[in-house]
């Protein structure tokens, strides 16, 4: 046997490497030209006399047979040992048989994985494509907006400089009112501080004869008597 090619158990839940030298080189053949490893054929053919591979029947007691893999020499010498050359040349034909099946089986399953594998990376790759995509455009989104951003703070700390000179502005304009509303002030101060003071009125009490009243004019006369009328007792 060929070491640097390995078999494997034909049940593809399973796949274990079935080891060629050892005590444990052995593993269960069928007529169908697959193997499989001793748990799997144990569990699989305790229940029905069916190739789990390729669901063939397999009735016949020498159908399924446990194979030594790694023969001794005395077996070697002695398995074809008194068996006709065309016996001998059948069985090496289906022997070579099975092994060109299970290589060329394991050459196609190799195969479409690795199939499966690209078609997985090419996937992950278109995805990547068009993340990266997304993320470039997000990105440049961003970009965007941090440039309006920083134009729109910029816009607000020339408003914010222009209303600081306003308020400057206005600040020494109220200080030159305040400035020019005191020098009024002390002006009207000495101004007033400088006229004579008025003298005082006279006051003139109300109800005396001959003095003229409250409102500027003389008392008026008394009654005058009325003659008496004719005729009156």
């Amino acid at each position: 046997m060929d070491t640097e090619l390995t078999l494997r158990c034909n049940l593809l839940a399973c796949r274990r490497a079935l080891p060629a030298v050892g005590a444990d080189a052995r593993a269960v053949v069928t007529t169908c030209s697959h193997l499989f490893c001793e748990d799997c054929a144990a569990r699989f053919f305790a229940t029905a006399l069916v190739c789990p591979a390729c669901e063939s029947p397999l009735p016949d007691p020498d159908d399924i047979a446990l194979a030594d893999l790694n023969p001794s020499e005395n077996y070697k010498a002695s398995v074809l040992a008194g068996l006709p050359p065309s016996v001998v040349h059948e069985i090496a034909g289906r022997a070579l048989s099975f092994w060109v099946y299970q290589v060329t089986q394991e050459c196609v399953l190799l195969d479409m994985m690795h199939k499966r594998s690209e078609a997985a990376a090419k996937d992950a790759d278109t995805q990547a494509r068009v993340s990266l995509h997304q993320a470039e455009q997000e990105l440049a989104a961003l970009r965007d907006r941090v440039r309006l951003l920083e134009e729109d703070r910029e816009r607000v700390r020339k408003r914010a400089h222009d209303l600081g000179d306003q308020l400057a502005d206005k600040t020494r304009q109220l200080h030159r009112m305040h400035a020019v509303l005191d020098k009024h002030k002390r002006r009207a101060l000495v101004h007033a501080a400088s006229q004579p003071t008025p003298p005082a009125a006279v006051p003139v009490p109300v109800g005396s004869q001959g003095a003229v009243g409250s409102q500027g004019s003389a008392p008026p006369p008394p009654p005058m008597p009325t003659a008496p009328a004719v005729g009156a007792p």
